[in-house]
């Protein structure tokens, strides 16, 4: 089984793994430790099955994915990257491709949806639920974050920023992959607390603490996310992390001491 198939098998279990770690806590509460411990075990390793079988049905997808795109445009090492290739100003709140400048934050988009997601999370996966998730798939208009990968589409901590209606046209026919940036992920460099950093370049975050700059990493407080998987009917689905709120602090952060447009 590959792609979505396989997808909406893992969903499948997943939800049955909530089901089933609630029977075996109840049971735990009515001291039979013996069956909890042995059903969890079993889930587990059922779990850990299916996201191999998932990771290998993904990375033989990808495979020949790549081998389709080489064919038809060139070697994978050789694609453009937008990131490069868009002369347009590099900011966080504007399009690189088009210089337009628009707020990511208008109702329906994630941030709605994940407040919707907490409302209803006590109720169960129902319709309710789906509707939210639909809306964390196509936020409100405005200027999102897109990762870039590399050559064998593993992300690099790169970010390009497009409005709705460039990533419309410049994302899906692009051999190169890039994935949107869920909004208010903790991504250095464009988070709502580095437009005003000094160590801001761009859409880069310059900080040597950062992992991408060789340091130990750069501790950010911020809301972990919430996965969830998405199945949209007629053998289509997705994997969504939605964050609640901006991050709320970056122990790298300095704030600027001159105008920084760019």
């Amino acid at each position: 089984m590959t792609g979505y198939g396989a997808a909406r098998e893992v969903a499948l279990v997943c939800r049955n793994f909530d089901l089933r770690y609630v029977k075996a806590y109840n049971r735990r509460l009515d001291g039979d430790d013996g069956d909890t411990r042995r059903e969890r075990e079993q889930v587990s390793t059922q779990m850990a099955e299916y996201r191999q079988r998932r990771g290998d049905d993904e990375r033989q997808i990808k495979e020949q994915q790549i081998t389709q795109l080489e064919a038809r445009y060139r070697p994978a090492n050789a694609w453009p990257r937008l990131s490069k290739s868009l002369d347009g100003p590099r900011h966080p709140h504007v399009c690189q491709s088009c210089s337009a400048e628009r707020p990511h934050d208008a109702p329906g988009g994630a941030t709605g949806a994940a407040e919707g997601l907490r409302d209803v999370g006590e109720r169960g996966w129902g319709e309710e639920t789906i509707r939210f998730m639909e809306g964390a798939l196509k936020p409100a208009p405005g200027v999102y974050g897109w990762q870039e990968h590399d050559s064998h589409d593993e992300h690099e901590p790169i970010a390009v920023m497009l409005c709705t209606r460039c990533s419309a046209r410049l994302i899906d026919p692009h051999p190169r992959l890039y994935n949107r940036i869920p909004p208010n992920a903790p991504f250095a460099g464009i988070m709502e607390l580095c437009v005003d950093c000094r160590f801001r370049d761009g859409v880069r975050c310059t900080h040597p603490d950062l992992k991408a700059n060789g340091g130990t990493g750069l501790v950010v407080d911020a809301d972990p996310g919430a996965q969830a998987h998405v199945n949209l009917g007629g053998g289509r689905g997705a994997f969504l992390t939605i964050y609640r709120e901006p991050p709320r602090a970056c122990a790298g952060r300095r704030e600027s001491t001159y105008a920084n447009p760019s």
